[in-house]
């Protein structure tokens, strides 16, 4: 073979192994697409999703509140702040009332309200008459009459989130609807027999409520009372 046409040879092996090898480095880098045959670019790391894998609870929870929860809440009631037609009480409805002394008749003085709305309607008012604080639990158990069989029945759906705590000098309210729907025997009251609960919801000793404008006229089994709430507002809604 002529000298001239090896070395064109030799020239021609040398190009093609260089863009043989270009082609192998770029391939690699991953920067270049390439779309010729017998060429597989694989996608590069940086272009992966790699987003956050999220763990959590989801909404699992305990939810809801029962009574054992609303015996362990408070709602503070102040001096002054009963009487207030809102419903936004001093406190956090969260305080422990564990701690507290139940509002017994040595430091509660228990009144009767008349109210034209709703009618048949009157309220109780407890004021707390000692120099601490107490947790006024439940609701009253009342007694209209001495041959009164059972204590009244209390509204559904009128206990609240958190127990009344009543600071010195505060009240708390319990609504009292003296006619159920049916007709029932009617009793003259000039006094209602108030018991108070405590935390377990036991009933205490007796206090006394005089009746202003006696006699009130009560159906005793078609009576019902409402749990005790912070304001006279919330306790006539019931």
């Amino acid at each position: 073979m002529p000298k001239s046409a090896s070395a064109r040879l030799i020239t021609l092996a040398t190009v093609t192994a260089a863009a043989a090898l270009s082609l192998t480095a770029c391939a690699g880098g991953g920067g270049v697409k390439a779309s010729g045959p017998g060429v597989s670019v694989a996608p590069s790391a940086s272009t992966q999703s790699t987003g956050p894998t999220t763990t959590g609870t989801g909404t699992t929870g305990t939810g809801g509140t029962t009574a054992s929860d609303t015996a362990d809440r408070t709602t503070t009631v102040k001096p002054g702040q009963g009487s207030a037609p809102s419903r936004s009480h001093t406190g956090t409805g969260t305080t422990s009332a564990s701690g507290l002394a139940t509002c017994g008749t040595s430091s509660i003085r228990v009144t009767v309200q008349r109210v034209t709305r709703p009618i048949n309607h009157v309220v109780l008012q407890a004021t707390n008459t000692s120099s601490r604080a107490c947790a006024l639990y439940g609701y009253p158990d009342l007694k209209f009459s001495e041959h009164q069989q059972a204590v009244t029945a209390v509204m559904d759906g009128s206990q609240p989130q958190a127990v009344v705590t009543l600071a010195p000098g505060a009240s708390g309210y319990a609504s009292v609807m003296t006619e159920g729907e049916d007709t029932y025997p009617t009793e003259r009251v000039s006094v209602i027999g108030v018991y108070l609960q405590d935390r377990s919801g036991a009933a205490g000793g007796r206090l006394d409520a005089k009746v202003p404008g006696a006699p009130l006229y009560v159906e005793e089994e078609g009576a019902a009372v409402s749990y005790w709430q912070p304001t006279l507002s919330d306790a006539l809604t019931w």
